[in-house]
């Protein structure tokens, strides 16, 4: 992957679903591996996050702490096959 195949999706200040939907909606619109980098403040997210993409084919790669609060998480996300 390459500089450019990685995002940031800023969910701070939002709460469960939203980080997840919105996580989703980034793997949907994949044509390709991506590497995002996901910003939130939700607790709820360290569990939430995993499991999503445990169905999803996907993996966290490192979660860190994100100043003033919250927690970067880097993720890799796989593009869904069509049924």
């Amino acid at each position: 992957m390459t500089a450019q195949d990685c995002q940031v999706l800023d969910v701070l200040g939002t709460y469960c679903p939203v980080p997840v939907i919105e996580t989703r909606r980034v793997i949907r619109g994949l044509s390709e591996p991506l590497e995002l980098k996901l910003l939130t403040d939700d607790p709820e997210a360290l569990y939430d996050i995993p499991t999503l993409l445990e169905r999803t084919g996907g993996e966290v790669l490192s979660i860190k702490e994100h100043e003033p609060t919250g927690w970067c998480l880097t993720l890799r996300l796989e593009p869904q096959k069509s049924a």
